[in-house]
């Protein structure tokens, strides 16, 4: 897995402090909303973490227990604030090692799996432009150790006795870090079947033994949520599956996302499995089976997402972006072929126009982004510490800035109760139930109703209007602060 590049400490010293400069400073301008680097489920884990490590509190609001986040990750990011807590309760300097960590984690994929440094720096974009501090880059790093270790090696043609020792322990670490991995992996499993130099016995043992592993680590995954939650699944995974929509709906909305962007995520995906794909064909005819059941598993998690998922996000995409690019730099043509430049080519192409995608929201987007920051000083100054706020949309970005006590309205980082009120459209009274004496919203109020949401209605005439939105501003970015009468 080591190539001469990652063997350089130089080469470790050098990303380490590239890293830092993203993270410490350069963080003002990634985390901006809207179209920052980091999407709002990116800030519940943050805040989460911080409460994680600062207080062992597993709460997005500081008031209610979650279980709204996948646990390896934000455990992790949890242990990153515990010893970042050591030295400083600063809010900067907590997100800054979580997004140095996080960017050192891209930094190793490029290292360990490119062989050149162009190589490494097309594989660390991959985990900047699918959004960052997602846990889909962290189980990436682990499909692609399983790949080249195991199911891609020339080791994959020896017998199961011969096999990697840490084999088991990666099939059941990989659902601990997403559940819906196993997937991924039960594909994966599959590709020992096609491997030369075994007898057809041999190889059926060798997919049931490592289905049996994946089996032990989903198993851990259930029963540690269980245990510290009291329900097998997480609030989100419930929730994102609320609206009954038919697959033809739930198609629809995957593939348009918010202003279409899901399209062009969708198409990156496809041109880049069908990039892999092509360089497995050149492979030996005893390869060529293996080898593409190993690049359709990744893609197969993107596919059910789209067909199963009422919601699919930027990050789902990550785990096949990563194994199908490395694959195409390992397997492919080599760069002084045509095609070999013309793939490389094409994968640069994605950093470029993200890069111009982020230039153009900067000069678009400008007006929203210098309101959200002076909106979350404006929320500091005019509302009390201890006084929890009731926020819908966006609320983990707001949640993290602000500095206060900001309760998941959408319910995805909310209690488990909350989220049963919110499918069962019980929420009227919630807010005088629990407290709550403001909100914030990011729409504009319609029909005189500043929240119409599972039963809970808050007309205008309940509230006090303590910072206005700005005007058309557009869909999501109208942030306002009101106090209910």
């Amino acid at each position: 897995m080591k190539t001469k590049i990652s063997n350089s400490w130089f080469a470790w010293i050098g990303v380490a402090l590239l890293s830092g400069l993203l993270a410490f400073p350069l963080q003002h301008e990634l985390t901006r909303f809207p179209r920052g680097l980091l999407t709002d489920d990116a800030y519940f884990y943050v805040k989460i973490a911080w409460h994680l490590g600062t207080q062992g509190l597993s709460s997005f609001d500081g008031i209610h227990i979650t279980d709204g986040y996948h646990l390896v990750w934000g455990w992790l990011l949890g242990g990153i604030s515990g010893l970042t807590g050591l030295f400083t309760l600063n809010p900067w300097f907590h997100l800054g090692a979580m997004l140095w960590f996080y960017f050192m984690i891209c930094w190793a994929i490029g290292l360990w799996f490119g062989r050149t440094w162009l190589d490494v720096l097309l594989l660390f974009s991959l985990g900047i432009v699918f959004k960052v501090l997602m846990e889909t880059t962290l189980l990436a790093l682990l499909l692609l150790i399983l790949c080249e270790r195991e199911y891609l090696s020339d080791a994959s043609s020896l017998t199961g006795k011969l096999r990697w020792r840490w084999r088991p322990l990666l099939l059941m670490l990989i659902p601990l870090v997403r559940l819906d991995a196993a997937l991924i992996l039960g594909v994966m499993s599959l590709a020992s079947l096609f491997t030369s130099g075994e007898k057809s016995s041999q190889r059926w043992k060798s997919v049931f033994t490592d289905c049996a592993w994946i089996a032990t680590g989903v198993g851990l995954q259930l029963g540690a949520h269980f245990f510290l939650f009291g329900g097998w699944t997480t609030v989100s995974m419930q929730l994102k599956g609320m609206e009954g929509l038919s697959t033809l709906e739930r198609l629809k909305q995957n593939f348009s996302g918010f202003y279409g962007s899901n399209l062009i995520s969708i198409a990156v995906f496809f041109v880049l499995w069908m990039m892999a794909s092509a360089a497995a064909l050149f492979r030996e005819k005893s390869e060529r089976l293996r080898h593409m059941t190993v690049l359709a598993a990744p893609a197969v998690f993107v596919l059910f997402h789209l067909i199963a998922n009422n919601v699919i996000n930027y990050w789902y995409f990550v785990p096949a972006a990563y194994v199908h690019v490395w694959y195409f730099l390992r397997f492919g043509p080599r760069f002084q072929s045509r095609w070999g430049w013309a793939g490389r080519a094409a994968i640069f192409l994605l950093s470029v126009l993200f890069l111009f995608k982020w230039v153009v929201d900067s000069r678009i987007r400008d007006p929203q982004i210098q309101w959200a920051r002076e909106f979350v000083e404006e929320v500091k100054l005019k509302v009390p510490t201890n006084e929890p706020i009731y926020q819908i949309d966006a609320s983990g970005w707001v949640g993290w800035f602000s500095e206060r006590k900001v309760v998941n309205g959408d319910g995805l980082v909310n209690t488990r109760e909350y989220a049963r009120r919110l499918r069962e459209k019980r929420l009227q009274g919630y807010l005088r139930e629990e407290g709550i004496h403001y909100v914030i919203q990011n729409t504009y109020p319609e029909d005189d109703l500043l929240i119409d949401q599972a039963g809970l209605q808050v007309s205008m005439d309940s509230v006090e209007t303590l910072i206005p939105p700005p005007l058309e501003f557009p869909r999501l970015t109208a942030l306002g602060l009101y106090r209910l009468k």
